[in-house]
């Protein structure tokens, strides 16, 4: 599994490595700006121009540095500062007169910004925003952001496009639309969510020395999230050849309802897909026809919606190793009483889903039963 970081978290690290670990900030900058200029130079010609669209804080920072990596590099290359230069971090401004000494063009964003409009750039880097952006964007920023999309230039975001929260994915006012998004350390929740992850382009991770997994050690905790990549598939247990079908788990999928059948059929199969050594599946009679002649191999549990689901339901609980409930199960019948005893009978893990959300979500007292297991 890999960490997926919320904004707080990516804040806490940086100031972790520099001050406990004692990496100087300038030091990850330039690291970070290094990794965005090899991703720059992958995406332009040799005589195209690069401009790099910078906001006065940290990410803009990076920003300012990339342009003079790659104008070092031989690249032509502007810079378009948008905000109070004056109000800028340390960082920036000394990134910034870097620049100025080496006399690498300057531009202030005006009324449009028409350094963007007139397209004489053949690759944008967004460096207008971080990911400590919790506020809408307006005004002069907007103005940019809209110019950007308008474009029509190839566009590599910084840690993460500007307007996108880190936290969330979701877009705040307006947002850059990148191709490449280059991010250090970690991905951000908000990378993987959508809106967001549809603003993010090609998605890089960028090392650039943060103490990430030192901040979680020294915590004693682990971060927020987690997600699943193709080296996880490397954990899975081998199976011997000497086994059978209950050697490997059984699960149990309550789902389906009238004219839903479906949704039990693709739970089940899924299941089976997964690594189930058996399958049962729970569903309504209507849907029996259905399962035993696309998914003969599974057992099944019929009922009747409007009954007291204790008598087939606690046996079948207790042969699971796993519960699935809620696909097409349906808002009517007795989908409720089905989640309640569900709820406060299951010992296995339990996975809750489609119709078995919306009746939790309905429903207080069926809030109030879940448990660490589901």
């Amino acid at each position: 599994m890999r960490r997926l970081l919320t904004a707080a978290e990516a804040k806490a690290i940086d100031r972790y490595t520099i001050d406990e670990i004692g990496i100087p900030g300038v030091v990850l900058m330039e690291r970070a700006a290094l990794a965005v200029a090899e991703q720059c130079e992958q995406m332009m010609t040799a005589d195209g121009e690069l401009l790099c669209v910078c906001g006065t804080g940290n990410n803009g920072a990076d920003g300012v540095a990339v342009a003079r990596i790659l104008s070092l590099r031989g690249y032509q290359t502007k810079l378009l500062i948008v905000g109070d230069e004056e109000r800028g971090t340390e960082e920036f401004k000394l990134q910034l007169h870097a620049v100025r000494r080496l006399r690498i063009p300057v531009c202030k964003a005006g009324e449009p910004a028409e350094y963007i409009k007139r397209g004489e750039c053949s690759l944008i880097v967004d460096a207008l925003f971080g990911v400590g952006l919790t506020r809408g964007i307006e005004g002069i920023y907007a103005n940019v952001i809209d110019q950007i999309n308008r474009s029509g230039v190839p566009v590599i975001a910084v840690d993460l496009p500007s307007g996108v929260s880190a936290d969330d994915g979701k877009v705040l006012g307006c947002a850059v639309k990148a191709d490449r998004t280059v991010t250090f350390g970690s991905e951000k929740i908000g990378m993987i969510l959508y809106p967001g992850t549809e603003y993010c382009g090609e998605r890089m991770v960028a090392e650039i020395g943060l103490a990430e997994k030192n901040y979680f050690e020294e915590q004693n905790e682990s971060a927020t999230v987690f997600t699943y990549d193709e080296d996880d598939l490397k954990r899975l247990p081998k199976r011997p050849a000497y086994s059978n079908k209950g050697t490997f788990g059984r699960v149990l999928v309550i789902a389906g309802s009238p004219n839903m059948g479906g949704a039990a059929l693709f739970a089940g199969t899924a299941a089976y897909r997964m690594g189930a050594g058996l399958v049962e599946i729970a569903t309504v009679k209507e849907n029996r026809a259905l399962l035993q002649t696309e998914l003969p191999e599974a057992v099944l549990t019929v009922y009747d919606p409007l009954t007291d689901p204790t008598d087939w339901l606690i046996p079948a609980m207790r042969r699971a190793k796993a519960i699935v409930v809620g696909p097409g199960l349906g808002m009517k019948g007795n989908g409720a009483g089905i989640l309640a005893l569900l709820l406060e009978q299951a010992v296995v893990p339990v996975v809750i889903d489609a119709d078995g959300l919306n009746l939790i979500a309905g429903d207080e007292r069926l809030k109030d039963r879940l448990k660490g297991n589901c």
